[in-house]
């Protein structure tokens, strides 16, 4: 570039050629920025990547591409939000204590809210929804350990992964 702007000096075009070229150049720059932020925003949603994602957002908003790319923040934005909550209800089961656990394993009829909340849980990690309706069904499920455990499908419990999206 340095050569071409010190030939255009040479040859008499003069310094409107010279800041032609270099807004053109920083145009070009500009451009090819706002498509490799495309491109990371859109990986990010695809991949449903809670750390991408904000990443992602973050170099949108700090780059000014607002405007230019306000589709696909848009999507992100919400994508993210609804990430972040389930976030945090990943960290609230995690979180339930042992006595807790082994007193919904011991109601005979829990209130309808825990028993639709443990419904919800259990077919977002794979379960039939038939199987889930009955109390007994899944109290059954919540004593099961190893790989089974509802702790470990709860912390290896990844959206992007394709099981979850072809029932």
């Amino acid at each position: 570039m340095e050569q071409a702007l010190h030939a255009v000096k040479v040859d008499g075009f003069g310094e409107d050629l010279k800041a032609a070229i270099i807004d053109l150049e920083m145009a070009l720059k500009r451009k090819y920025l706002q498509k490799r932020l495309k491109g990371n925003l859109n990986v990010a949603i695809q991949n449903l990547d809670l750390v991408r994602l904000r990443r992602a957002i973050d170099e949108v908003t700090t780059a000014g591409f607002l405007s230019e790319l306000g589709i696909e923040l848009e999507e992100a934005q919400g994508l993210l939000s609804k990430l972040e909550r389930l976030e945090l209800i990943k960290k609230a089961v995690m979180e339930l204590t042992k006595l807790s656990h082994c007193r919904n394993k011991e109601l005979l009829a829990p209130p309808v809210q825990v028993h639709k909340v443990l419904m919800a849980l259990l077919i977002v990690l794979g379960e039939e929804p038939e199987l889930v309706r009955d109390w007994f069904e899944i109290q059954v499920l919540l004593v099961k350990t190893g790989k089974m455990s509802l702790k470990r499908r709860i912390q290896e419990y990844n959206p992007a992964k394709p099981e979850y999206w072809e029932r």
